[in-house]
């Protein structure tokens, strides 16, 4: 009876697994919704359908397949997960100090439910964490993908952006400008690290060549040497036969002695030929071989040196990929002096900057403009801040006036208050009524963060991209909105309790 009923036992949980299995497989489609895509179109009265974790069918003619599921969307807004471009959400208030090779998906907390949940709540899906430090390079912001329970494929993006940070702390001008002289040195450190890097990688290059051409030299010598061994050996041979030629020997001649005067002469001339002879003897010597080098040792400037390695500097090899362009560059920055000094030092050494805070920007925005920069903005604000306050520039005024300049200007909830990322639509409604775009309000908090991101498979609903989408009772940017369900990945992550079931 035992066996029967583990046997039944292991039937019942394939049974479940295959289920669950099937679920995971069957196509859902959810209809007669208005679809935001994301990218700027809006379909009424459409449907998306997905399966195993990708968007299968969107648009008015989407029809449910056998054995769909379908879900009745009529009055509905379907859009993809909200994006929070700046939060603070999961990381400490400072994640590094001071080291660009500091990183905040090390530092974010998977495990903060409440946080997260929150956020999923309210559409929020995706959360870009800085690496914030007191002042100066903080390290590499992430992109995380929130999900209820904790997941190593949380963390989509570890090197999102090089997170900076000038006047942040309400510091006075003198000593900004010295943190912007020191945000130049550290790009300027990084341009001489590379060309150190590069003279050794060119030396290395020549000595190795150098050490192949001894060695081609060295074996040709040696194969000279053996012929000149061989000849000579030869020779002697041929001179030790015996020869039946018999020599006369001639008696030396004397010679005649010489003259007072001859003498002095003779003398004059050897003793130059002495002295010559010395300093030759001399530099012989120092070079530790005769000009033909009889004594098999070499001379000092035939000696190849092997070039030495510079050490390798972690954050300076971060800061070589934003050099490149590779990173985008983020700088949480505030005061019109500090932003403008901060985009002359972008233009010197060609970086893909990114501005965030920058309450004072509708103060020059005209040069950001120019520069191409985009702003990432807090909430609007009621009230002028304090005047110590490095945020005191803030004004509702500002996001009018960038955008009538031309600037790309983003809504974020800010790192300083966690629990902002879950209000994130509220905060881009609002910013409708102090300047932003309706048109693109939506856009700024899914298609185009994702591209500021730089994320291909969130922001957008289309055919084969992952199916992440918030499914909200109305008009998301609508006060009275409320969100009923959220999907990431194809699986319901969220999802709003029954009205009236807590009374």
């Amino acid at each position: 009876m035992k066996k029967k009923s583990s046997r039944l036992a292991l039937v019942a949980g394939l049974l479940l697994a295959g289920a669950h299995a099937n679920a995971q497989m069957r196509s859902v489609v959810i209809s007669d919704a208005t679809v935001v895509t994301g990218n700027g179109r809006v379909y009424s009265k459409a449907s998306v359908s997905y399966q195993g974790g990708k968007i299968t069918g969107l648009g008015p003619r989407v029809r449910a397949g056998f054995l769909s599921k379908t879900i009745d969307g009529a009055g509905k807004f379907i859009t993809p997960g909200l994006i929070d471009v700046w939060s603070g959400m999961g990381v400490p208030a400072i994640v590094s100090e001071g080291q660009a090779s500091g990183q905040a998906a090390d530092a974010y907390d998977a495990f903060d439910r409440d946080a997260i949940e929150a956020a999923l709540a309210q559409g929020v899906t995706t959360v870009y964490v800085p690496a914030r430090a007191i002042e100066g390079a903080g390290g590499l912001g992430a992109v995380v993908r929130l999900v209820p329970t904790a997941s190593a494929d949380a963390v989509i993006k570890d090197d999102a952006a090089v997170c900076f940070s000038i006047g942040a702390r309400g510091e006075r001008a003198l000593g900004r400008l010295a943190r912007t002289a020191a945000f130049r040195k550290r790009w300027q450190d990084a341009k001489d690290y590379r060309t150190a890097r590069e003279d050794y990688e060119f030396e290395l290059e020549e000595y190795e060549k150098k050490l192949k051409e001894r060695a081609e030299k060295g074996e040709s010598s040696s194969k000279d040497e053996s012929v000149k061994k061989k000849d000579a050996g030869d020779k002697k041979k041929k001179d030790d036969k015996p020869k039946n030629r018999r020599r006369r020997r001639r008696r030396p001649r004397p010679r005649p002695r010489p003259q007072a005067a001859d003498a002095v002469m003779i003398d004059r001339a050897v003793s130059t030929m002495t002295a010559e002879n010395g300093e030759n003897g001399e530099r012989d010597g120092e070079n530790g071989a005769d000009e033909n080098g009889k004594n098999g040792e070499k001379k000092s400037g035939d000696e190849i040196k092997k070039p030495e390695e510079p050490a390798r500097d972690p954050e300076m090899d971060v800061l070589l990929r934003a050099l490149d362009g590779e990173i985008p560059v983020r700088v949480e920055v505030y005061q019109p002096a500090d932003i403008l000094n901060v985009l002359e030092v972008g233009e010197e050494f060609n970086l893909r900057l990114i501005l965030e805070g920058a309450t004072g920007a509708h103060r020059v925005a005209e040069p950001i403009a120019k520069a191409e920069v985009p702003v990432i903005l807090d909430a609007p604000v009621g009230t002028m801040r304090h005047q110590g306050d490095p945020r005191r520039h803030a004004s509702n005024a500002a996001l009018q006036t960038l955008q009538d300049a031309g600037v790309r200007v983003f809504i974020a909830s800010g790192p300083d208050a966690a629990g902002s990322t879950a209000h994130l639509a509220l905060r881009v409604a609002a910013a409708i009524g102090h300047g932003l775009a309706p048109k693109t309000a939506v856009q700024r908090i899914t298609g185009q963060a994702a591209e500021l991101l730089e994320i291909a498979d969130a922001g957008q609903l289309r055919v084969g991209r992952s199916a992440d989408f918030v499914v909200w009772s109305a008009d998301p940017l609508d006060p009275t909105s409320r969100v009923e369900s959220v999907v990431v990945g194809g699986e319901e992550v969220w999802k709003a309790p029954k009205q009236g079931a807590d009374e």
